[in-house]
């Protein structure tokens, strides 16, 4: 019987790894522009979606694990480092909001299979939420994470459209001089 259970709360988690997120948010910004370049948005995209597909790959990992009845601690383990390195990522101050939204979803997603290592194994933790309510929190910061980045995208080709517009009109010659 809890083989079931520990399936299903397995699966909701990975289902909650699909972007459910409309396209069309416009991004908030108010941040400088000498802090928010187009290279330090992309550095930040690239270090959050490694982040993100390490820990699906994990999930992944754990989900056979469990079903072979093997060892899930290990496969947590590498979830810390994980967690640890999304605190490292370096984020300026206009991309902070969306690093926190990060940070929050990855601990909460380890959160997750630390319960259900606890509950296969009987280990006591500090977990006060029981897995269904942690799953869902998860699930609620995983989507909130989405939005930020895909504001984050936003404002990267609101620059990368603001760019090729400022080269341009430098390369263009000025049709009333002919």
């Amino acid at each position: 019987m809890k083989k079931p259970i520990i399936f299903l709360v397995l699966i909701f988690c990975l289902a909650s790894c699909t972007s459910t997120v409309d396209s069309d948010i416009p991004p908030t910004t108010s941040q400088s522009d000498e802090e928010c370049t187009v290279e330090t948005i992309n550095s930040f995209i690239e270090s959050a979606n490694a982040v993100e597909n390490r820990l699906y790959h994990l999930s992944q990992q754990a989900v056979m694990k469990i079903s072979m009845g093997e060892d899930l601690w290990p496969i947590v383990e590498d979830m810390f480092l994980v967690e640890s390195d999304a605190d490292q990522i370096n984020a300026p101050p206009c991309i902070l909001k969306t690093k926190a939204a990060l940070t929050s979803y990855v601990e909460t997603f380890v959160q997750v299979y630390s319960g259900l290592y606890a509950e296969i194994t009987g280990v006591r933790t500090d977990l006060p939420p029981p897995i269904s309510d942690i799953n869902e929190l998860a699930s609620s910061k995983y989507d909130y994470y989405q939005t930020k980045m895909e504001e984050l995208r936003n404002l990267l080709i609101e620059k990368k459209l603001r760019e090729i517009a400022y080269s341009s009109s430098l390369v263009l010659p000025n049709p009333r001089s002919t």
